[in-house]
């Protein structure tokens, strides 16, 4: 049968022009610093798009001198709120142990909704690995 509408019968997301993209933030001996937005992903209009996958990693290089929390994430923003898909905190110490955490996840997001990676180290001294990504599909609305 010829469909002639989408009233009828209309494609599943993943056959409307549907775009697979990954985006990470990889960096090696970066020094404590407050908050900060490694990368961020704006949907286009017209679009929606999928989040698949979400995943931290802080992996500490050289001891701090005073030792505190650091921590990466990964979250939405849609309608002025922001929500959390992954979030990791460790204690930046002498121990020097990775914390890692990879999850999927399904979340819908809209023409102007983000996807944002951010990191956080409020030590002194020392410095750390970070790897913060996402994969997520864009397809048309």
């Amino acid at each position: 049968m010829k469909v002639t509408s989408y009233a009828v019968a209309r494609p599943n997301y993943y056959d409307r022009n549907a775009a697979g993209t990954s985006v990470r933030y990889l960096a090696s001996g970066v020094a404590p610093h407050s908050q900060t937005t490694r990368w961020t992903v704006t949907i286009a209009s017209g679009q929606k798009a999928f989040a698949e996958m979400a995943g931290v990693r802080i992996a500490p290089q050289t001891v701090a001198t005073a030792f505190a929390s650091a921590a990466a994430g990964v979250d939405t923003y849609s309608g002025g709120v922001y929500s959390t898909l992954i979030y990791i905190q460790t204690t930046m110490s002498a121990a020097l142990a990775v914390a890692y955490a990879a999850y999927p996840v399904s979340v819908s997001l809209y023409a102007g909704d983000q996807l944002l990676g951010f990191t956080a180290d409020y030590s002194t001294g020392g410095t750390a690995l970070y790897i913060v990504d996402s994969k997520y599909t864009t397809y048309t609305a």
